[in-house]
């Protein structure tokens, strides 16, 4: 059976701006929780730049032996199936898959780890 990671991703805008400053990541492996990323951005960054960034996050959290990192989100691209080679371009050793989720839809955790992030100002990241 194929070890897969469903990682759950949400991105915080900076106030006023349509940039990036932090994100959240939240990894499990059936059903279990294995990692969190609370993470600040010390430079503010595009969406698309954002989402590289923490999709190579995810995939670089993954336990050994995963066979496919499933990334989740709200983010528009995460709809359209074009948006994966250009978000995960670089990535060679773990086949990535988006996939968009509806409002709310398992992201919450997400959410405020990249809403705590943005109020510390620092990164946490830690394996469970």
């Amino acid at each position: 059976m194929a070890s897969i990671a469903r990682v759950y991703l949400s991105l915080h805008r900076e106030e006023g701006s349509k940039a990036i400053r932090s994100y959240g990541l939240v990894v499990r492996y059936d059903g279990e929780f294995y990692a969190i990323a609370s993470v600040y951005l010390d430079e503010l960054l595009s969406k698309a730049d954002a989402l590289r960034k923490a999709i190579a996050h995810a995939v670089n959290l993954k336990r050994e032996g995963t066979e496919i990192v499933i990334v989740h989100s709200r983010e528009i691209e995460f709809k359209y199936k074009k948006s994966l080679y250009r978000l995960t371009q670089g990535i060679i050793t773990t086949k990535v898959s988006l996939q968009y989720l509806l409002p709310n839809a398992g992201t919450r955790g997400a959410w405020e780890l990249s809403q705590d992030a943005y109020r510390r100002k620092s990164t946490i990241e830690e394996k469970l």
